[in-house]
């Protein structure tokens, strides 16, 4: 009898153990991908050009919007803790970069739950395509999640953004890796019109990476490329 329960202690423990091992790259690799997709396609399909300002005048008034401290190293098994928060008052605009095939939601602000959805704006009160308009986000062990592709970034990358309304395009100038402390990073240069992509490099925070890229042009949404209009009106 004793034997009998050893050894089904023993396969329950070998099938548990089995089932871990193949979980967790599931969860990480097509779980949570879907969950972020199908929460992208619900809202940003939704979001007009004047409900993008609507969004972007609210979240400015909010006192929680930049909570530097909330924002701290996460795995994939931290995603079921802000499942099903996006909504489309979050919104403020997209980010698209082809070559990496980056495709998120500008969220307005900086703290726990943006940087996990979507592309958070990492100071408050920025315009597109003026000064040093920063973006951060996630860099996860899924190679395609969030901000982790930008390590594949290199010069001349195209950048889009959209509001909806007009596209504001970037050519990537430089990436490089970075201290925490290296904040001058988001500053505004005089005259320079910019893009600024951070992301953690490593799983301890210790390292940044980040990305810049100067403004090329300006367009109406209707007067981009055809094959770049589609993925920037809607996911």
């Amino acid at each position: 009898m004793k034997k009998k329960f050893l050894y089904v202690l023993i396969g329950l423990i070998f099938v548990t153990g089995i089932g871990l091992i193949v979980y967790q790259p599931l969860f990480n690799y097509y779980v949570i991908p879907k969950q972020l997709e199908k929460s992208y396609e619900e809202n940003y399909n939704k979001i007009t050009t004047n409900g993008i300002k609507e969004n972007v005048y609210n979240s400015s008034k909010k006192e929680n919007a930049f909570d530097y401290d909330s924002v701290q190293s996460v795995d994939e098994f931290d995603f079921n803790s802000v499942k099903g928060k996006l909504d489309k008052s979050m919104i403020i605009g997209l980010i698209y970069i082809p070559n990496v095939h980056i495709k998120l939601p500008i969220l307005y602000g900086t703290n726990y739950e943006t940087m996990m959805l979507g592309a958070g704006t990492l100071k408050p009160n920025m315009t597109m395509g003026v000064g040093n308009y920063v973006l951060g986000s996630h860099s996860m062990r899924n190679k395609e999640l969030l901000f982790t592709p930008t390590r594949n970034m290199g010069k001349g990358d195209l950048i889009y953004l959209t509001d909806k309304e007009y596209v504001y395009t970037y050519k990537t100038t430089s990436k490089d890796v970075i201290s925490p402390k290296e904040t001058h990073v988001m500053d505004d240069k005089n005259g320079l019109n910019e893009v600024t992509l951070i992301s953690c490099y490593d799983s301890k925070g210790e390292a940044r990476l980040v990305v810049k890229g100067r403004l090329e042009s300006k367009k109406k949404l209707e007067e981009v490329d055809g094959k770049v209009k589609s993925q920037l009106t809607s996911y």
